[in-house]
């Protein structure tokens, strides 16, 4: 008759006893997740998830930009550029109107310093009337390459104030319900956050420096620049720079372009060397045409010595694919008030603060 050793029955039971507790503490989670009085993510997670329902759509941060003076290609790899009777269908039936309005209609196409010039004043008036108002919201869709990776697309519900310098930001996409707040002046300088999903409910707000290492580990820039403002200060830094080099790169923008439903011009631009522009090969853009301000943009680097024998263009730009930003939803002078930037505010979910 085989005797049983002692310690292995005690091994044996203490597994038993840690896979009950185990067992137990998730039916206590999840009982407790279930009687948590509701749903208790942030309000901008809930009416973006009632949304999907009806087919409400984001855009994408993966389409396949090809060149302007091959084929104009924006969101999800739709043609971007209108058709002849888009462009013509809400003309007059007067014929000096129709006359003019099919005049007014031709697409602008413009290359080298002078379509560069034409980018830096439609940004300069975009910045202008930005800041002539107090305040708005978006939907940012963004992706990143951080520390060499590109991270998944991310959709965040954004509420920007221009003064005090105030940013709310709620994850609808990657983390969902995570939420972060900056207000100038306030909490000594710092960013509140708390992650979202389980950990939302579990883990405290946090404080953190916004320009800190735990800050900007899934972000390449600061919350303090966040928003179309900040996008715009450093389009116009970056174009002005190339006004005094357009020869060593080629810049094209167009006009009849749609994105997020609204009237564009794209622009494409590309650098001939690297010894001209360390970071960016490549930059694609479009810029609202009544608001003048970019409403999407997308950058790419160099390519490393593994990529560098790609011969699509399509295959070269999603590995060098450094950086995509996309606004839509966008409510220009929203009506904010302090209570948007507060985290006591009941449609947040910032806790222990």
């Amino acid at each position: 008759m085989a005797v049983q050793s002692p310690l292995k029955s005690n091994t044996v039971s203490i597994v038993f006893r840690n896979a009950a507790a185990i067992i137990v503490a998730a039916v206590a989670i999840g009982f407790l997740f279930a009687n948590s009085g509701g749903d208790t993510r942030p309000l901008a997670v809930r009416n973006y998830h009632a949304k999907q329902s009806q087919a409400v759509t984001h855009p994408s941060t993966n389409a396949d930009h090809g060149s302007a003076r091959n084929s104009q290609r924006g969101i999800g790899g739709e043609s971007h550029q209108r058709s002849e009777s888009e462009r013509h269908s809400s003309g007059s039936t007067s014929s000096d109107a129709a006359a003019n309005s099919e005049q007014s209609q031709i697409p602008i196409r413009l290359e080298g310093i002078a379509g560069l010039r034409l980018n830096v004043a439609l940004l300069e008036r975009g910045l202008q009337r930005l800041l002539e108002i107090p305040s708005y919201t978006a939907t940012m869709a963004k992706q990143e390459r951080i520390g060499g990776d590109l991270s998944d697309s991310q959709v965040i519900r954004m509420k920007l104030r221009h003064a005090p310098f105030s940013v709310y930001m709620c994850w609808l996409e990657g983390d969902v319900g995570r939420e972060a707040l900056f207000v100038e002046g306030q909490n000594d300088g710092k960013t509140l956050f708390h992650f979202g999903g389980w950990k939302a409910r579990m883990l405290p707000t946090l404080k953190l420096d916004p320009h800190g290492s735990l800050a900007q580990r899934e972000s390449r820039y600061p919350i303090t620049e966040a928003g179309i403002l900040g996008l715009i200060e450093n389009l116009i830094k970056y174009r002005q720079r190339d006004l005094s080099k357009f020869d060593k790169l080629h810049f094209e923008i167009v006009d009849g372009q749609v994105c997020h439903g609204r009237d564009c011009y794209f622009s494409i631009l590309e650098y001939f060397n690297q010894d001209d522009s360390e970071l960016y090969r490549k930059s694609i853009s479009y810029i609202d045409k009544e608001w003048s301000v970019p409403v999407w943009i997308k950058n790419y680097t160099w390519p490393n010595f593994a990529v560098t024998a790609a011969s699509d263009d399509s295959v070269l730009d999603g590995l060098t694919l450094i950086e995509s930003y996309a606004f839509s939803d966008i409510e220009m002078n929203a009506p904010l008030s302090n209570k948007d930037f507060d985290a006591a505010n009941d449609e947040y979910m910032f806790r222990g603060k």
